[in-house]
């Protein structure tokens, strides 16, 4: 994992917080906010590219279909 030097000081006891949560997991469900913009869609994929770095299964989802100008991307359901 990333040296806890990288964070900054502020958000480093919340951050140890979360990574210890997520090291007692195997499958993270990653949500998005309903009616997807290009933000949203990348944040999804880097948080699945991350938790598949760390041993992890990803599930995205988000409550509305991708956007006719977002549907050029493909992802998988699955990371």
């Amino acid at each position: 994992m990333a040296s806890i030097e990288l964070i900054p000081e502020l958000y480093r006891e919340e951050a140890q917080k979360m990574a210890h949560c997520l090291d007692q997991l195997d499958q993270v469900l990653v949500a998005a906010h309903a009616n997807l913009d290009g933000d949203a869609l990348g944040s999804l994929w880097a948080a699945a590219i991350i938790l598949k770095q760390l041993g992890k299964t990803a599930t995205l989802y988000s409550s509305t279909a991708l956007p006719r100008h977002l549907q050029f991307v493909k992802l998988p359901a699955k990371v």
